[in-house]
Parts: C-alpha cells; structure tokens; sequence
C-alpha cells in the first residue's frame, strides 16, 4: 500500500462522526494505525511551519487535531493571538471570518478530556493543542507554538508534537503587530496540510485529491 493510500486510509478513519459546524470531536485511532506523519502549517505571505506529530505523546488528541486536518476544517482559519517570548495561537472557529477587531472567540463546541502524563517543559517550537485557561482537560481545535522554552507548569497546553522547519516564520509570525488583548492587528490565514514524515525537507504535501496516486518521499 502506497503512503498516499494509507494517508487517504487515515483520513476517513479520522472524519468519521466530524460534523459540518463547530469543531467537534474526532474519532480516535490507536497510535499505531497512524503513519509517521508531519503536518504543514501554510501562511500565504510568511512561508510554512513543519511540525512532526507525536503519535504516542497524547493519542487523543493527536487524533483530534488530525481529524480537523484532515477534513480541511482548519483551512481559512487565522492566527488569533501572540503573545512576544510565549506563544502564537490559532485554530478557533471565530476567525474564519471578518477582520481581527470583529472576531468572537468562542470556548470549543466539544473539549478532550484530560490524557495522564507528567508535567513537562515545552521547549521552543513544542506544538499543543491550547487549554481554556489552566484546565487540562478543556482543549478543542486550537494549537499553539511555544516561542520559547516554557518550564514544566507554564504551558498552557498538551503537546502532540514539534516544529522541525520554518522556525524563522515563527519568528516572523512573533513580530507582527498586536492590540492590548494580544490579538494581530491583522489577519494571518493559514492552512494544514498532512504528509509522510519522509518529505524531503523544503517540500510540502499536495492539496487532497491532487496529483497521482504514486508515494511521496
């Protein structure tokens, strides 16, 4: 079975019980179905961010954030807040639309509840999905990318993976422009792509539906 069969093989298993509103919650393969997988980040004026998901770090919600990759959910979305020596953040359903001083963030319409593991560091470039406040168990589809290395009890997030390139779009992405709530006084949409995590580095992953059936990398 080609990588690209096996990728379109996951993405079904994921979208399974995916709504077309909000952001629900994903189905849940075990970590070893999924294939070793990276996921690009696009922004259309800053270049890309290449995180290698961790399928074992925290297997639900490795697989929720896969499960909205997958389906395209998070295409269109716009970074929401930055805050300099801390985090970036996107992912919430409030800023699919309209300019950042018109955006409501909303709490997530279904939250993952808590997985065990040990408190942890969060060194630069860690990829989580973010918490609603300091409660483990409430993240939804939101991610963040630590700017620097946060001690164990500062993040506010659950780690599913790191960002293996583009962490000089970070660094770009650290210095635009925010309001006094840490909200870009402009908009920063992206999209997620999935792809092997054997790529060559500087490629990304085709659009679904794109190009043959052949395997990449």
């Amino acid at each position: 079975m080609t990588m690209r069969h096996l990728l379109a093989r996951l993405t079904v298993a994921l979208a399974v019980g995916l709504v077309a509103t909000g952001a629900p919650r994903a189905a849940s393969p075990a970590p070893e179905d999924i294939p070793a997988l990276d996921a690009w980040i696009l922004f259309s004026d800053l270049g890309s961010l290449r995180v290698r998901i961790d399928r074992e770090a925290a297997p639900d919600h490795v697989a929720q954030f896969l499960g909205l990759a997958a389906t395209g959910w998070y295409d269109g979305l716009s970074v929401h807040r930055i805050v300099p020596r801390l985090v970036v953040q996107g992912g919430s359903s409030g800023t699919r639309e309209g300019e950042p001083h018109d955006w409501v963030l909303v709490p997530p319409a279904e939250r993952i509840p808590s997985e065990e593991m040990e408190a942890a560091a969060l060194p630069r470039g860690t990829f989580a999905l973010a918490w609603q406040g300091e409660d483990p168990g409430s993240a939804g589809s939101e991610w963040m990318i630590t700017l620097t290395d946060l001690e164990a009890g500062e993040g506010r997030g659950t780690r599913i993976g790191d960002v293996v390139e583009g962490l000089d779009v970070l660094d770009r992405l650290a210095q635009v422009s925010t309001s006094v709530n840490d909200r870009p006084l402009k908009r920063l949409p992206f999209e997620v792509r999935l792809g092997p995590s054997s790529l060559p580095e500087g490629q990304t992953p085709e659009a679904p539906g794109a190009g043959s059936d052949e395997p990449q990398g």
